[in-house]
């Protein structure tokens, strides 16, 4: 009995009040530049409206950064921008919808909003300002320059962006089939997992993969614990049932699990190559003595390399 509840409290610590992105109704915010990669998240975010009945709408930011002006001159100007009004951006908006209308014919009718700033910055306040459930930006591969400086957009973004992110490949046409979760056995790295079910095809195929660091030592934390308690093994079969769970009894979805040695980025990207995924799934950042183990620096490295599309969703989104 003491070992089935250790059990019973374990999967609880994973699995407790974790939900998916429950799109219905919610607004999708695309984050538009006009550029093949946004056009990709536009099919992603047509998709999201037809099959998870998600309200879309569309934020352009006019990128201050080219001009020579000092850092907090260019949120002041954002902000002024936006006190002029919608109204004020006619021309700037159906610009907006002939880049996206082409690839996506919904976005003639989703509502476009105009700012100015840093894009990133002014992306996450939009989001909140919308209670978005989701934000869909453009994944580019960036060259060596940009990894050395890390300003891209999306990385800044998942950084600091209090709901999910979905980060579209430039190839992308449509919902994902083939996923890729990554399972530290926290209940972020759950919700990253469950949320990956509401952005994907019905008949998706999942594999929920946990990669070991050797141990250094570190203070346990709710992660560990529960690997203590259940086992490696264990521990993704739970996670499994716990996915399976949140599906209808005849879904067609299918989820496998694997289990490896090294670190997780790399684990992660030869995993989604091998098995030629549409999506990694992960949770965007934890704060705690092993935030390596999946998150955080994790999180970088896979938009970086831009192998797959990405789902990073943040604790508690």
């Amino acid at each position: 009995m003491q070992q089935q509840n250790g059990t019973e409290t374990a999967v609880g610590r994973m699995t407790g009040g974790v939900t998916g992105l429950n799109l219905r109704g919610r607004v999708v915010l695309l984050a538009s530049d006009g550029s093949p990669a946004a056009q990709a998240g536009a099919r992603i975010t047509a998709a999201l409206e037809r099959e998870r009945h998600a309200t879309p709408e569309i934020l352009h930011v006019f990128d201050l950064r080219s001009f020579p002006t000092v850092p907090f001159l260019e949120e002041a100007l954002g902000a002024g921008d936006q006190m002029l009004g919608e109204t004020a951006h006619g021309e700037q908006r159906l610009e907006v919808i002939a880049q996206l209308a082409g690839v996506a014919p919904e976005a003639s009718r989703w509502p476009v909003h105009i700012g100015a700033g840093t894009p990133a910055v002014q992306i996450v306040i939009h989001a909140e300002k919308l209670n978005a459930a989701l934000i869909v930006v453009g994944l580019r591969q960036h060259g060596r320059l940009d990894r050395v400086i890390g300003d891209e957009t999306t990385l800044q973004v998942q950084r600091h962006s209090t709901c999910a992110v979905f980060a579209a490949r430039g190839d992308s046409t449509g919902l994902p089939r083939r996923i890729v979760a990554g399972i530290d056995f926290t209940r972020a790295s759950v919700a990253a997992a469950r949320s990956a079910l509401d952005t994907a095809m019905p008949d998706a195929k999942v594999t929920l993969v946990h990669a070991q660091e050797p141990d250094d030592g570190s203070t346990a934390d709710d992660g560990h614990r529960v690997v203590h308690s259940l086992g490696v093994a264990r521990a993704l079969d739970e996670v499994r049932n716990f996915l399976l769970s949140q599906l209808p009894t005849d879904s067609p979805v299918s989820i496998d699990t694997l289990a490896g040695s090294g670190r997780p980025s790399e684990l992660l990207l030869s995993t989604a190559e091998r098995i030629n995924a549409d999506l990694i799934a992960i949770a965007s950042r934890r704060h705690g003595p092993v935030a390596r183990l999946m998150l955080g620096s994790a999180a970088d490295e896979l938009a970086r390399a831009c192998v797959t599309s990405l789902l990073l969703v943040p604790p508690g989104s």
